[in-house]
């Protein structure tokens, strides 16, 4: 289940940036502007771990890919060094 993130008026960032750098702890906290969604806050420790997951995902898929195409017959097997060369080239 999604959590809701707290929604914080962007102009109230100047007054209270020590309690909203606080809240981060927390979850990340979305700024609005006008009423809308402008930039979403997130703790730096909590964003590292989230590209680490993606990467970690995106690597699953592309293996996974690889496995579908080994068992259609569209690829040939790939040495490993060989395919993560492929894979950080395609990543850059």
């Amino acid at each position: 289940m999604n959590k809701v993130l707290e929604l914080i008026p962007i102009s109230r960032l100047r007054q209270e940036q020590n309690e909203i750098l606080e809240r981060l702890a927390e979850g990340p906290v979305v700024l609005t502007q006008y009423g809308d969604a402008a930039a979403v806050l997130v703790d730096p420790e909590q964003w590292n771990q989230m590209i680490e997951e993606l990467e970690t995902w995106m690597d699953s898929f592309d293996a996974l890919e690889e496995q579908l195409a080994l068992a259609t017959g569209e690829d040939e097997m790939m040495e490993w060094e060989a395919a993560k060369a492929k894979l950080d080239a395609v990543r850059a």
